[in-house]
C-alpha cells in the first residue's frame, strides 16, 4: 500500500476535565476527510498520546478505523 496525499496528524480533542472528547475525534475525522485529507494519523507530536491511557488510545484507534471505514 502507498501512502499518498495529504494525511495530517490528529489532534487529541479533549474536554475542561482532561477526558477524551471522543465525539470531537469523529468530527475532526469527518471534517478532515471532507477538505480531501486521504488518510489520518494517530499520536504524533499534536495528538498529546504522551498524556493518553493504553484505554483511551485503544479507543481513539478504534474511532478512527471506524470512522475510515464509514468514509471511504
Amino acid at each position: 500500500m502507498k501512502i499518498e496525499g495529504i494525511v495530517p496528524i490528529i489532534a487529541a480533542p479533549f474536554f475542561d476535565d482532561g477526558s477524551v472528547d471522543y465525539e470531537s475525534l469523529r468530527t475532526q475525522l469527518r471534517y478532515l476527510k471532507d477538505c480531501g485529507c486521504t488518510g489520518a494519523t494517530l499520536f504524533g507530536i499534536a495528538g498529546e498520546y504522551f498524556k493518553l491511557s493504553d484505554a483511551e488510545c485503544e479507543k481513539m484507534m478504534e474511532i478512527t478505523v471506524d470512522e475510515c471505514k464509514k468514509l471511504g
